[in-house]
């Protein structure tokens, strides 16, 4: 019983490095590159086209005088969710190999994302950029990463819907449809990287192996939330 204790212990410790080590890579590169770079090249942006502030009182008016910096920070943003995919690819190729018992180094991990990455289609990461830019930040913050959570309803135009009632409305069914979606639609991207299926057959298949289990998915949603 002892030898079988330990034996216990010790997977239980090695999974947990594996885990640690990888999820800490990622969080490293994130927060100690990659924000800091994003966060200088949006200020800078504003800076350097002589915008003083961005909110919803003015956007208008800045992407009709400001059309390059407009552009500018919208390639800013594709190349933030281009981080953001790679991260939680990296992530999903982690945690698909824990499931076959094999642990390899992130050196293999960052080869086999490399070697992925020419199988992207505009389709995947199409449904990439809508799954995460209007389901997420809407109902979806269950599925997150230390970059994917810097990617929120930015909080001026959240303060400007609460002053108005029917906004207000409006906005709490987007959450509600953005959770039930986000739910739904959970097992298409591991089907886009691993099963190499279509984006219409990943919505199918997740459509339908999420049916009735709406709320067995979601009390195990809260529950690793919990944990």
């Amino acid at each position: 019983m002892t030898g079988t204790k330990r034996t216990s212990i010790w997977r239980f410790l090695g999974a947990f490095w594996y885990f640690f080590k990888h999820y800490s890579f990622t969080a490293i590169i994130v927060y100690a590159i990659l924000i800091p770079i994003f966060s200088w090249l949006g200020a800078g942006i504003l800076r350097w086209s002589h915008i003083a502030y961005l909110s919803y009182t003015n956007v208008v008016t800045v992407a009709q005088d400001h059309p390059w910096a407009m552009l500018s920070l919208f390639l800013l943003l594709l190349v933030i969710f281009f981080a953001i995919y790679l991260q939680f690819a990296y992530l999903l190729l982690m945690v698909a190999y824990r499931r076959k018992n094999q642990r390899p180094t992130i050196r293999q991990l960052i080869v086999e994302l490399w070697h992925r990455l020419p199988r992207l289609s505009p389709g995947t990461f199409g449904f990439f950029l809508l799954y995460f830019l209007l389901i997420v930040p809407l109902g979806g913050n269950f599925i997150s990463t230390p970059l994917l959570a810097k990617v929120q309803i930015p909080e001026f135009i959240v303060e400007f819907i609460t002053t108005k009632p029917l906004l207000m409305a409006g906005l709490i069914i987007l959450y509600i449809a953005g959770f039930y979606l986000g739910n739904r639609l959970l097992l298409v991207i591991p089907m886009l990287m691993f099963e190499r299926q279509t984006v219409r057959q990943a919505v199918r298949a997740s459509w339908r192996r999420t049916w009735g289990r709406f709320w067995w998915i979601t009390l195990r949603i809260i529950g690793i939330i919990l944990s």
